[in-house]
């Protein structure tokens, strides 16, 4: 008999054990081994009577998936070791690409930890799970698992439940179910949708016109299965963690379908194609090319139907999926191609109009948004899917953050969403690894404040007193800073009257300054200017091109068509863990990807530009999936601040960034792509 764990069982033990470890280590933190090779509790062992069944079952599991010890690994990419006893074993395939270093578990084991302090501290539940007959802090008993949900709302989704007939799953005990942050998050909309209307419209592309939400669902499946799959709602079958049903401006009724991810390391992966003899896992050319005759679940008994949906409704580009080493859904790509069918499918009820969607990624949750085997030349899962669809205009992301941040603004939502922010947004949930100081927790709050009405009250007051464009607000850790783009100003300085004052530090929840103060402070500010010593060519060259994007809704046009304006002077953190600031970062709008621009005060300097900003992009690629949440959040608030509507519904992806170097010409900034 084969070994007998499952993959989430694997997982769970291998993510117990220390980066490198041996058979031996395994089996004593098997669940099912009873800690020892002939534990009585382990099935396969008692059946055959082998000293060396379940090491045939560790090495059997990392050969079918040869990336499931990178992912899960603390630290330095887990390996394991044959000890005692044991029988030769094929080697170890290596993985399809370098393994990257996993963040998966620092931040899925603190999450948990803070978790577990919120159902004892907060929510005051002592009761305790059992896991493999041991009680453990982080499982609720299960048949109390409705303690994991929202108190004020706790009914409302249990009588949505019962009535849709959805099946919980088999963890909703667990302080970090995926499930139940997906139905805590739609708490308040079961009862009353249209309160969802405003942070639709405030996560949603402009060009998606939300006149009216009618319903909220969850586990949205196909009431027609017409992709032929058992299960029930919520369980083996394709089902959406939420459904958002609404109208738009002209009348059209349309559908929202989100797939949630809280602490998961991935999006769900097809594991047939290793049971099948790996055919479908080599040459993707060919496995496109056969319309899912290699597909093992077009086969008898399993007979699923999603080739056949896929060539007949057509969403997907052919061209990108062939350059896939074999089937391009076999990995991370399966669950997002299933739920992106499943919308295609629903589409096609005369019903609905439009169906749409969408993944609502944990913002601190890096490890998600991290393929394990590229898609579309991606290992970016977002950057991949768009790349693969022929109208990516119909995928989108969601923050949850975001989600409840816009939530907090509504007085009949202000309660329930500070609670949820508390608990799955706490501080603690973003921890700052030592030597890495590329994201402090206060560049999160601050951001929080730049998107807050009262910050936008604080810009108005300035635009109305100085001018447009005559003040840019630098996001910093734990504050606002004021920065004058005066004509007049020898550099960088901050809008303040004298050395010595501190008023262009601008503190979260500050009122926005009464406008005849603000015109005073402004006129003194311009008679500091002149008894300011420090001068800078460079930063003189850049104040009148950025104060120039400031007015004209963050274009910068000399980069190229669609380029935005996102931030001046980013430090990010050079090898030696001190900061380097880089002059000017962009994004382009329809592909989501970095800009940095590096400027000179003379174009004989160029390439020592050219020097600095290739070692900006080396810092960027190693702290993207830290930065690229966090940019995204700043691009998209500055966006409806300066009415950009692409940067306020657009996403900073991972990736190599673009490189400029810059300098003064004679009509503006000269600039030019490395």
């Amino acid at each position: 008999m084969s070994c007998p764990l499952s993959s989430s069982e694997v997982r769970s033990t291998l993510t117990s054990l220390e980066s490198h470890f041996t058979t031996d280590d395994f089996i004593a933190a098997c669940p099912n081994s009873g800690g020892t090779r002939l534990g009585s509790s382990c099935a396969a062992v008692a059946s055959s009577g082998s000293r060396v069944v379940c090491g045939r079952g560790v090495s059997g599991f990392a050969r079918a998936y040869p990336n499931l010890l990178n992912k899960v690994a603390i630290g330095p990419p887990a390996r394991w070791e044959q000890v005692g006893q044991m029988p030769a074993t094929p080697e170890q395939p290596a993985p399809r690409q370098p393994p990257r270093p996993s963040t998966k578990s620092d931040w899925a084991t603190q999450e948990q930890s803070r978790q577990v302090h919120w159902k004892e501290a907060t929510a005051g539940i002592s009761a305790r799970g059992l896991h493999n007959g041991q009680a453990v802090d982080y499982l609720l008993p299960r048949e109390d698992w409705a303690l994991n949900l929202v108190p004020e709302h706790r009914s409302a989704i249990l009588a949505h439940l019962e009535s849709a007939g959805i099946v919980i799953h088999e963890f909703a005990h667990h302080v970090r179910s995926s499930q139940v942050f997906a139905l805590n998050l739609a708490a308040p909309f079961f009862a009353h949708p249209d309160l969802l209307r405003p942070i639709l419209t405030a996560l949603l592309p402009p060009t998606v016109a939300v006149a009216r939400v009618d319903k909220v669902e969850a586990e949205v499946v196909d009431p027609q299965n017409r992709f032929h799959e058992p299960g029930d709602r919520g369980t083996k079958r394709t089902s959406s963690d939420l459904g958002i049903w609404w109208t738009d401006t002209a009348g059209r009724r349309c559908l929202l379908l989100v797939e949630v991810k809280y602490t998961e390391a991935e999006f769900g992966s097809c594991k047939k194609g290793h049971d099948h003899g790996g055919t479908c896992d080599t040459d993707g050319r060919r496995v496109l090319a056969s319309d899912g005759a290699l597909c093992p679940l077009s086969a008898p008994p399993h007979g699923r139907t999603y080739w056949k949906w896929m060539r007949q409704l057509r969403i997907f580009r052919d061209d990108v999926l062939a350059t896939s080493e074999g089937c391009p859904f076999r990995h991370d790509g399966y669950q997002l191609m299933r739920n992106q069918l499943l919308a295609a499918v629903l589409e096609q009820d005369p019903d609905v109009d439009r169906v749409d969607f969408a993944v609502m990624l944990h913002d601190d949750n890096r490890a998600v948004r991290a393929l394990n085997v590229p898609l579309a030349g991606s290992t970016d899962a977002i950057q991949a899917w768009r790349g693969v669809l022929r109208d990516p205009s119909r995928f989108h992301e969601l923050s949850p953050r975001r989600w409840l941040e816009v939530a907090s603004r509504e007085p009949a939502l202000a309660v329930w969403a500070t609670a949820m922010l508390d608990r799955y947004f706490g501080e603690v949930a973003q921890p700052e690894e030592p030597g890495n100081d590329a994201l402090k927790s206060g560049h999160w709050s601050a951001a929080r404040w730049l998107d807050s009405p009262t910050f936008a009250q604080v810009k108005a007051a300035y635009d109305e007193a100085c001018g447009p464009g005559a003040v840019y607000f630098r996001v910093v850790d734990g504050v606002l800073n004021a920065i004058a783009l005066h004509p007049n100003a020898p550099g960088y300085v901050g809008h303040r009257t004298s050395h010595e004052d501190k008023g262009y530090v601008l503190r979260p929840g500050m009122a926005a300054p009464p406008l005849d103060n603000l015109r005073q402070r402004h006129a003194a500010f311009e008679a500091w200017l002149p008894t300011v010593g420090r001068v800078s060519a460079e930063e003189q060259a850049i104040i009148p091109w950025l104060s120039r994007a400031l007015r004209n809704q963050l274009w910068l046009p000399e980069l190229g068509p669609g380029w935005a304006f996102l931030n001046q002077e980013w430090r990010f953190i050079g090898d030696d863990g001190k900061g380097r600031k880089s002059d000017v970062l962009a994004v382009h709008l329809p592909t989501g990807q970095l800009g940095i621009v590096e400027a000179k005060s003379s174009v004989n300097q160029l390439g020592e530009a050219e020097a600095q900003v290739r070692d900006y992009q080396r810092f960027w690629q190693r702290d993207q999936h830290e930065l690229a949440p966090f940019f995204t959040s700043v691009l998209r608030t500055m966006g409806r601040l300066y009415g950009n509507q692409g940067a306020a519904a657009a996403s900073v992806v991972a990736g190599p960034a673009a490189l400029f170097v810059a300098a003064p010409g004679t009509n503006g900034m000269r600039v030019r792509r490395v």
